[in-house]
């Protein structure tokens, strides 16, 4: 019976192993392919700082001096107040690309409150940011 038992374990083991193995090289295989990417654990972050570019525009219209400019600032407003919070990092990174514009914004309309040019100028070029990001989204 111990003959039998060693040839047994003799066949079997090494069928035993290269299984084992191979289960191990699938299990690593599934754990190395790229995993979709996760939500941003910031999403909290993301939703503060859309916030707080839809209050960056209301300092802009108690600085712009023309009511055609208050007026224009004010729908966009609503379009940035509106936007969805992403969790995604492509999405925070637009957001923090459209707050840094907005203050550039505010700089350029401080010195000068009453060109309805510069206003719309800048507005269109956050427009373009806010497309991008919602077509990435």
């Amino acid at each position: 019976m111990n003959f039998l038992s060693a040839v047994n374990w003799a066949v079997v083991g090494p069928i035993i192993g290269v299984a084992a193995a191979g289960v191990i090289l699938l299990l690593v295989a599934l754990f190395a392919v790229k995993k979709k990417p996760k939500a941003n654990p910031g999403g909290d972050a993301d939703r503060q700082l859309v916030d707080q570019n839809a209050k960056a525009v209301d300092i802009l219209i108690a600085i712009v001096t023309i009511e055609e400019g208050k007026a224009a600032l004010a729908e966009f407003r609503d379009k940035l107040k509106f936007l969805m919070p992403s969790g995604t990092d492509e999405a925070f990174q637009k957001d923090s690309k459209i707050k840094n514009m907005l203050d550039d914004f505010k700089i350029a309309v401080t010195r000068k409150p009453d060109d309805m040019n510069v206003i719309s100028t800048n507005i269109r070029d956050i427009e373009i940011v806010i497309a991008e990001r919602n077509a990435n989204a």
